[in-house]
């Protein structure tokens, strides 16, 4: 049932919720970090739409066998209901917004290597759990073992953070008095004798996820694993469309052409005064849908009218226009963030128009 409409939708709506400050944020990172953080939310919102599902259709008969009458199964499914997308999406909702911000922050700290040192900070107020305030001022260096595993968000619900600081300003801390602390933090054992803390012991900026990678929804049979794998792919195509339409339409600005309003980047391609309209964004949207380089291509997409005046011509690669005998194709090279880029644009006597866009 999982390709189904129904639990398809479900999936999508959940990333939508968890993947909600990955959107606000995503123009300020890497387009390859942008789809790693993102594909990681589809594939949890993916098995946990399974372990949902799983857990509701046990609630289908009663202790002797025999099927539930309608009214016992509403109500045990509206309590699952709640427990999956109230209770638990509230927390994940909460982690998923601090892992993304961190996640970010890893991406920036890197550029500087150890040049600082990096200073654990809780939220400082009644609420912080008494040990995550034991790591308040621990200070080391990023490259330093306790960020491995001790980078927050540290739990559920988490608010801890992580700062850059001067090294002749803070003093460093000893490194495994620190993991012994972190490890404290992260020690919850349960009513099996499990400890269900240990799995937040991970750096989502290191490992390029935004949730533990140890998760209980993880755990799922090989054959139930490759469906959710399909399914959230198959879904985040669909969704990565309707996201990149709507930023298409919020995001064009008005230009006066003529006596008319249209809405489009003026940009130069090269040497060439061109535009951007909907129909280019049509165009690499349509294209290459199943294509491995699918998402990172509209997330590049987002940044075509930032760095098109940059790109080099391809003289020698001109192409007749097949079936617009008034037009010439005309080939542009360049990089966005790190990735080489080839644009056709289509070129008449009216206007040259961004016209196909591919990652070589």
């Amino acid at each position: 049932m999982l390709s189904e409409p129904e639990p398809a939708e479900l999936t999508k709506a959940t990333h939508d919720v968890l993947a909600s400050e990955l959107s606000a944020i995503g123009l300020k990172i890497p387009a390859e970090m942008t789809q790693a953080l993102d594909d990681d939310i589809f594939l949890f919102s993916g098995f946990k739409t399974y372990h949902e599902m799983n857990d509701a259709s046990r609630l289908l008969k009663d202790d002797d066998g025999g099927f539930k009458p309608f009214g016992s199964f509403l109500q045990d499914i509206q309590s699952i209901d709640s427990q999956y997308n109230r209770n638990y999406l509230y927390a994940e909702y909460n982690f998923a917004k601090a892992s993304t911000q961190m996640a970010v922050k890893w991406h920036d700290i890197e550029k500087d290597g150890d040049d600082y040192n990096l200073q654990y900070r809780t939220a400082s107020d009644g609420l912080v759990r008494p040990e995550h305030a034991a790591l308040e001022g621990v200070t080391l260096p990023p490259s330093d073992k306790f960020w491995n595993e001790y980078y927050p968000p540290n739990g559920w619900n988490c608010r801890c953070t992580a700062v850059q600081v001067l090294k002749d300003k803070y003093a460093a801390s000893d490194s495994d008095q620190a993991c012994a602390a972190g490890e404290r933090a992260t020690t919850q054992i349960g009513k099996n004798g499990a400890n269900k803390a240990e799995m937040f012991r991970f750096n989502p900026g290191k490992a390029g996820k935004i949730f533990p990678p140890k998760h209980p929804y993880y755990k799922a049979p090989e054959e139930v694993r490759k469906v959710v794998e399909n399914v959230a792919s198959n879904v985040q195509t669909v969704n990565i469309q309707d996201e990149f339409r709507k930023w298409v339409k919020e995001t064009l600005p008005e230009a006066k052409v003529g006596k008319f309003v249209a809405h489009r980047f003026e940009v130069r391609f090269g040497d060439l005064n061109g535009i951007i309209n909907k129909n280019s964004y049509n165009e690499i949207a349509n294209k290459g849908k199943y294509d491995d380089d699918y998402t990172l291509r509209l997330s590049l997409a987002k940044k075509l009218h930032l760095y098109v005046g940059e790109f080099k011509y391809l003289p020698e690669q001109d192409e007749a226009g097949r079936d617009h005998p008034d037009s010439v194709f005309k080939l542009f090279k360049g990089s966005i963030d790190g990735h080489d880029v080839l644009i056709k644009v289509k070129c008449n006597k009216d206007e040259n128009v961004l016209w196909a866009m591919q990652l070589l």
